[in-house]
């Protein structure tokens, strides 16, 4: 296997429907894999109707805070979010 996503859709306080990409596991072999897994879960958002992303994590979060800034999320906390057009 190179990698694992797994994601979750739901609503948040706000009634408003969120993907969260719960865990993502990507084998070192296959570092670009990341980008695929990205793009992948923004196709599903706007297919579902999701109006935000949300991506958590424990890990460096200063190392994919630089990878995902250059596709249009912000670092809230340790959650990064970014809103489906």
């Amino acid at each position: 296997m190179n990698g694992c996503l797994v994601l979750s859709l739901g609503n948040d306080l706000s009634s408003d429907l969120i993907l969260s990409l719960v865990f993502t596991w990507i084998d070192k072999h296959y570092p670009k894999l990341w980008i695929e897994f990205v793009k992948f879960a923004e196709e599903k958002a706007k297919e579902l109707g999701a109006d935000r992303i949300l991506i958590n994590t424990k890990r460096n979060a200063k190392a994919i805070e630089r990878k995902l800034n250059k596709y249009g999320y912000s670092q809230k906390y340790v959650i990064f979010e970014k809103e489906v057009i």
